[in-house]
């Protein structure tokens, strides 16, 4: 029995070590394999990032520009004609828009987050320019002057622009140091210079003036002061006088059957009104700067002869500054051109001087041509009946001619306004 018991035990135990061995094997004796997880690959991403490029709130085409991450991933490409760009990015994160130097700019960069936006806009211009003074004043007196200033340039890129001063009427001078101007904060100074008595306001006491920035680049874009500097006149001179116009006919050096004219303007009895700031210093001194005869006159007349005094022959009368003209024909009518011909004025303009600050010039006109002549006076040669009596003078009408003939030895007719000498 106990025999028994062990022969079963044991086959047993072979029975169960057969079986376990048989999990591991296959029944040719091959190993199992154990089955490698499955691992799905992430996308690459496609990001279509657009970039909107403006000048001072232009849209800006032609623009060259990059995308990089700094992985050796650079794009390239150029804004189309309303200044955009659309660059495709296959990875998210900080990417960095270079900008290349031109169009007038230096390089400029920024950085974008690829994550979180899809589109960047930024703008080149926005560029002024302001102006302050910074020395002298404004307000002008009879003396030379400096007035100065300070001109500040702002700018959210970096970018050249040649500075010059615009708008200043002729006879003041301007300097501008430095001459450009590129980064935001950049200053120049712009230094005036007015000569003393300066009177060239074009009638309205004051003048203005800016500053203007042009860039020479292609995309040649112009900045200016957008607030105007004004400078006025604290000072006037009103200077008057008689001004008067003289027509003669006389006979020329062939006898009084050749005759020729003169004619004089004359400026007398000035008078000086200083206004405001103006002030004069020792004595005043004229000289005729010009004088034409204005009008109703013969032909072929010499320049003007100037004297300041000067008298006109014949007449009666100094005047303190005279211009005369006289015709090189001598085969022209003394009693038409006397005692007719009143469409004739006559201008002189004088320069006015003294020891310090007084430097102007006015000019005097005569007024309402036609109207204002006296009369028209003769020496005249009379014959009646073959009968030939001595010269006689007469003004107003020329002599009656009934029974008689008459030459004119010598004819005269004036006018005379008082007025304001004008600048």
């Amino acid at each position: 029995m106990k025999k028994f018991f062990f022969s079963a035990l044991f086959i047993a135990l072979v029975i169960s070590f057969v079986s376990v061995s048989c999990t591991r094997k296959s029944p040719t004796g091959a190993t199992d394999v154990t089955p490698t997880p499955t691992i799905t690959a992430t996308p690459t991403p496609n990001i279509n990032f657009t970039v909107y490029a403006y000048n001072d709130g232009s849209k800006v085409p032609n623009l060259n520009m990059q995308m990089s991450n700094g992985s050796f991933n650079t794009l390239s490409q150029s804004t189309n004609s309303n200044g955009i760009v659309s660059f495709t990015l296959h990875s998210t994160g900080p990417w960095t828009i270079l900008i290349p130097a031109q169009m007038g700019y230096d390089n400029l960069n920024y950085i974008v987050d690829a994550t979180s936006t899809t589109c960047f806009a930024f703008d080149l211009g926005a560029q002024s320019l302001s102006i302050a003074l910074s020395g002298g004043s404004e307000s002008l007196t009879m003396a030379p002057s400096t007035i100065s200033y300070t001109v500040t340039f702002v700018t959210g890129a970096t970018k050249k622009y040649n500075l010059q001063v615009i708008g200043l009427p002729a006879g003041i001078t301007a300097t501008i140091s430095p001459s450009q101007v590129q980064f935001n904060g950049d200053t120049a100074t712009v230094v005036l210079t007015v000569p003393k008595s300066f009177e060239n306001f074009n009638g309205v006491d004051q003048f203005q003036f800016w500053v203007k920035g042009t860039d020479t680049q292609p995309i040649s874009t112009t900045i200016q002061t957008q607030q105007a500097r004004t400078v006025t006149r604290g000072w006037h001179y009103n200077i008057y006088s008689d001004i008067t116009i003289q027509k003669i006919g006389q006979c020329g050096p062939y006898g009084c059957v050749n005759q020729y004219m003169i004619y004089y303007v004359g400026a007398n009895n000035f008078t000086y009104e200083a206004q405001g700031t103006a002030m004069t210093q020792g004595n005043i001194v004229r000289q005729i700067i010009s004088a034409a005869l204005i009008g109703d006159h013969v032909d072929y007349i010499s320049d003007p002869v100037f004297a300041s005094p000067g008298s006109a022959a014949c007449t009666i009368g100094n005047y303190e500054s005279l211009a005369t003209f006289v015709s090189t024909d001598y085969n022209i009518s003394t009693k038409d051109q006397v005692w007719g011909h009143w469409g004739l004025d006559g201008t002189i303009t004088v320069r006015f001087t003294d020891d310090a600050n007084l430097d102007v010039t006015r000019t005097f006109t005569t007024t309402s041509a036609g109207n204002g002549w006296g009369s028209a006076c003769g020496r005249f040669h009379q014959t009646c009946q073959v009968v030939t009596s001595g010269d006689f003078d007469k003004c107003g009408s020329y002599p009656n001619t009934w029974g008689c003939s008459y030459s004119v030895h010598m004819g005269h007719c004036e006018k005379t306004n008082r007025i304001l000498g004008t600048k």
